[in-house]
């Protein structure tokens, strides 16, 4: 195709595959479309735009999500990314938008694949996100106070760990509101390296940036348009800003973005360290602002600006992000009210005013008609307007070799996804374990063994297991209480098909003191099929320890039907829905769970849709997930393989004939 043939093709044309008519003017909208991309192979060498003859136009599946101001893009089949978020009131685009797709079976650890903008996702880092081959699952959702949208789900292999991205718009807002969700699937600790990158049109310096304690602001003043980010409080191990981690980069001439990092480092710049079945969660909004001048000050409700335009003149400037009517905003100056009026502020009109006014700090105010304060910023007379620089990366404390070895187990696996990069690993720690005898290292050593076997998958040896067989029953012997000793122990025997001593292991573990969370889960999963009860206690006590951990509950769904006690597990099942309605294997549960109640087949035929429809492409992984939590593989007594399996697939049929 000639080179001119693709440029027009970039107009984006949307092929509608699920539209009811013309967007509706009020509420939230979420219907499924097609996208179309020039679409071409990786060069690391040189940008696109210089090849154009190697691309070519692919339509890829794309669900939007709409209201009266913002229509956002999402491409579930490109790595999950927020591709696209449009601002319908100043005809912009919030994020870069790409014009290009490189594809590559490879995974780029030395580099990023060129910019097709909007929010990408790491997690793990270096897995997730830079081949934009990852797809994801997606399903509608919602949440409180009228927020819309979808969630998108992905589960990384082998490393086992999930994230769950939410876009949410409301009916009478201007931004867009995501949430992010990083579980860890693994019974042991992992690393949770999760890193955000969103792309912005243009190139920015650090002066162009304003953090404060309530947000990041990124202004051009060439084009008079920003960007707001407010992260929500209250989340542990939130995404953090990373200043140092600005990057800028060229698409062709004329066209250049700015990528921006958010990372969840702990406040002191370390690496946390996430626990077995642990969560980490975090959430955040965006919003564009335009024709103000710039911004002094932002909130999840408006962003305002305040400046001298000229000699004994301020310039105030407001970007609502919801309809606030009637509000008062005040100039004042030395107890002097130089402006007092009321504004109908919304999110589709910017308001500014010039206010005249003498030299000396003056102090502007917004308040809303039942009195709360929405904004106050005081103007300084020799500066202008306040400016914020970007903060450095806080310096990392000099570690032990201790920690350096425990950093590089949590961050080589996520990188490179493979057994192999703990090789050194292990020989630090077995290095470490003799010259210093102490029972966590053999722990670490044990613990580096069981990922290894993991990370090998297929090329696993039976001598990582021997391995760490050998090192916990010697941490038993120096302390019989130990837990966690007892749980790995059960991990390495049960993955040398010894399910009977596994269970025995993971009985003790769950009973003894400071208990492994993830024993109950194990211990369900071997002795549920055959002992119901057991299985449901076990389970209950997992998610005790775990209450957010989508594995534990899940467990405890499967155990609860088992018992008979469906009406709980479908309350332990919509409770988990609700977080994560992208998880197939929660929908095929669900649908086990309504097809045991004759009187709902509607309910059990929906869930049963939503499984298939997010198990398709993938279900030979979404039946393993499965077979594993029903224990298909467990040989336990005369229980067997086949047996087991045979109940699987009777739960299957009989979710089937509820549905039908």
């Amino acid at each position: 195709m000639h080179s001119s043939t693709l440029l027009a093709t970039l107009t984006f044309v949307l092929f509608a595959a699920v539209l009811c008519g013309a967007p509706a003017a009020d509420g939230v909208r979420v219907y499924e479309a097609e996208r179309e991309l020039l679409t071409g192979p990786y060069d690391k060498s040189t940008i696109p735009a210089r090849r154009r003859e190697q691309f070519v136009v692919r339509r890829y599946p794309a669900v939007f999500i709409e209201n009266r101001y913002v229509k956002c893009c999402v491409l579930p089949t490109l790595g999950g990314r927020l591709y696209e978020v449009y601002h319908k009131p100043s005809k912009s685009q919030v994020f870069h938008v790409g014009r290009y797709i490189e594809t590559s079976d490879a995974s780029h650890v030395d580099g990023h694949l060129w910019d097709l903008g909007g929010i990408e996702i790491n997690f793990p880092y270096f897995v997730q996100g830079n081949t934009y081959n990852d797809v994801w699952t997606w399903a509608k959702c919602h949440a409180a106070d009228g927020w819309r949208g979808i969630a998108l789900g992905h589960t990384a292999r082998p490393s086992l760990q999930r994230t769950v991205f939410r876009v949410f718009l409301r009916e009478d807002s201007a931004r867009v509101r995501l949430e992010y969700r990083f579980e860890n699937l693994n019974p042991y600790p992992w690393g949770v390296v999760a890193r955000v990158h969103p792309m912005l049109s243009g190139s920015f310096d650090s002066s162009s940036i304003l953090r404060d304690s309530r947000s990041l602001v990124v202004f051009d003043a060439r084009s008079n348009r920003g960007v707001v980010r407010v992260p929500s409080f209250g989340q542990p191990w939130g995404l953090q800003f990373g200043g140092a981690l600005v990057r800028s980069g060229s698409v062709a001439r004329g066209d250049s973005y700015t990528e921006l990092t958010f990372t969840n480092a702990t406040p002191s710049g370390s690496i946390p360290r996430q626990s077995e079945l642990g969560v980490v969660a975090a959430a955040e909004s965006w919003y564009g602002i335009w024709e103000i001048g710039g911004c002094v000050f932002a909130d999840e409700r408006l962003a305002l600006n305040v400046k001298r335009a000229r000699r004994r003149l301020i310039e105030v400037g407001i970007c609502a992000v919801e309809r606030l009517g009637r509000c008062a905003i005040r100039v004042v100056q030395r107890n002097e009210v130089l402006f007092h009026g009321t504004a109908n502020l919304d999110p589709a009109l910017p308001w500014t005013k010039e206010v005249r006014a003498a030299s000396g700090d003056a102090t502007v105010s917004v308040v809303s008609p039942n009195g709360e304060l929405l904004a106050s910023y005081t103007l300084g007379e020799e500066t202008g307007r306040s400016t914020s620089e970007v903060p450095s990366s806080p310096r990392q404390a000099k570690a032990d070799a201790l920690s350096m070895a425990r950093d590089a187990e949590i961050l080589q696996p996520l990188e490179f996804s493979s057994g192999d990069v703990l090789d050194d690993v292990i020989e630090e720690y077995s290095r470490l374990s003799k010259k210093r005898k102490l029972v966590g290292v053999t722990l670490d050593l044990a613990r580096a063994r069981l990922k290894q076997h993991q990370l090998r998958g297929p090329r696993a040896e039976g001598i990582a297991l021997a391995s760490a067989e050998t090192l916990l029953r010697d941490v038993l012997k120096r302390g019989r209480k130990n837990s966690r000793a007892r749980f790995y122990l059960g991990l390495a025997v049960e993955r040398q098909h010894d399910f009977a001593k596994a269970a025995g292991w993971y009985n003790d573990a769950l009973n003894g003191g400071f208990a492994s969370p993830a024993s109950g889960v194990y211990l369900a999963r071997i002795v549920g099929g055959d002992k119901p009860r057991e299985g449901v206690t076990a389970a209950r006590r997992s998610v005790e320890a775990c209450p957010q951990s989508a594995r534990a509950r899940q467990m405890l769904i499967l155990a609860l039907i088992r018992a008979g006690e469906v009406r709980e597990a479908l309350q332990v099942g919509d409770d988990l829905y609700a977080v994560d309605p992208a998880d197939p294997i929660t929908a095929w549960l669900m649908a086990d769970a309504w097809s045991r109640l004759k009187s709902d087949g509607e309910e059990a035929a929906f869930f049963r849709g939503e499984a298939e429809r997010l198990a398709k492409g993938n279900e030979s992984e979404v039946e393993a997930d499965l077979g594993w939590l029903r224990g298909d593989d467990v040989e336990l007594g005369g229980r067997n393989k086949g047996s087991s399996a045979k109940r699987g697939r009777k739960s299957r049929r009989r979710a089937a004939k509820g549905a039908r």
